[in-house]
């Protein structure tokens, strides 16, 4: 199973090069662990992010007009071929299903009665298959709704948060902290800031899509790194997630989000499936290398990372998100945003 494991694992990575060269734009020439270090990482999630944001289409599919004309007509014919001239008289008369007072019934002989009953089987079938399509319709878009809605937990943790742009003062509040963070959040558990080879606690990484930007962009060594976008964003990860405010969050998300335009267009399911992809192709893939006695372990990191003896502990060139907890030890898990966001379009 592990061996299984792996093999998807590092399949979905070669899967993705393409879409990584096309997500990656230009490095800065400035020093590893100092900026933009983790800008490639940074715009593969800014994209999924979008896409999930925008949320699938989640309008109505169309009533089929040619459906309705032709059940009119089957209507009118049933009438026509009944056998009550008083009724038929009468729907004439109220033009029900566009009967006009020159419309005649059908006579009745034999072989018209044995029309009549062929045309009024034919005219049921017709208006089950109709209720059948009708339903199917209402079906697939409670499904849209319904995976727009665990997408979003995928974001942010939140499906109260609606689609489309949100501000970092939508996202990050003191009362939803624990669905963005999970529990008991702390730098180390939610980024990997331990030694990636031989820890196997519990571990926050990967629970929100949100949750692994902030790690990546936001809490690192101080206020002047511009760890993925033109600007500093970051908060200094002495302070710990439980004691940074909501608002100084949603500050500096909003800072970093200046370098992630929305996009315009709702996605089809393949666009998503490919963004996550390319997310999970660059794990492990961060042009800086680690130190050659150091780089055990790397292939579970998304981001920078220089030594994996001390993990994503946000110093300089440790600003990452190590998911060694759920790809490598005894007790596997698939990422949880991954697994989440996957579910949501199967």
């Amino acid at each position: 199973v592990f061996e299984m494991q792996l093999w998807n694992f590092f399949t979905q990575k070669a899967v993705a090069t393409v879409i990584i060269a096309i997500l990656s734009f230009r490095r800065s020439e400035a020093a590893a662990g100092d900026e933009e270090e983790n800008s490639q990482e940074f715009a593969a999630l800014c994209r999924l992010m979008n896409l999930i944001q925008k949320g699938l289409d989640e309008t109505p599919l169309p009533s089929v007009d040619e459906d309705n004309k032709l059940e009119n007509e089957a209507d009118k014919l049933q009438i026509l071929a009944g056998s009550n001239l008083t009724d038929i008289n009468q729907k004439k008369k109220d033009e029900k299903y566009g009967l006009k007072g020159d419309d005649q019934p059908l006579p009745q002989t034999t072989q018209e009665i044995t029309a009549a009953k062929a045309v009024n089987i034919t005219t049921e079938q017709l208006k089950q298959t109709k209720k059948a399509t009708n339903d199917l319709k209402i079906a697939l878009s409670d499904d849209v709704k319904q995976a727009n809605t665990e997408l979003r937990k995928a974001l942010y943790g939140d499906e109260a948060i609606t689609g489309g742009f949100k501000t970092g003062t939508e996202i990050f509040t003191s009362t939803n902290k624990e669905k963005v963070f999970g529990n008991s959040h702390t730098h180390t558990k939610n980024c990997g800031g331990e030694n990636i080879n031989s820890a196997t606690t519990a571990s926050n990484a990967g629970i929100t899509i949100a949750n692994d930007i902030f790690c990546l962009c936001i809490h690192g060594e101080d206020g002047s790194k511009k760890l993925c976008a033109d600007q500093g964003t970051t908060i200094t990860a002495a302070t710990d997630i439980g004691s940074t405010t909501a608002t100084s969050i949603a500050t500096e998300w909003d800072k970093l989000m200046k370098a992630c335009p929305d996009t315009e267009h709702h996605p089809t399911s393949p666009d998503i499936r490919a963004a996550i992809a390319a997310v999970i192709g660059l794990i492990g893939g961060n042009t800086n290398n680690p130190g050659t006695g150091t780089a055990q372990g790397r292939q579970y990191v998304l981001g920078y990372i220089d030594s994996t003896t001390t993990g994503c502990n946000g110093a300089a060139s440790q600003t990452c998100v190590s998911y060694h907890v759920h790809l490598k030890h005894d007790k596997k898990t698939e990422i949880p945003r991954v697994k989440t966001a996957t579910k949501a379009l199967s």
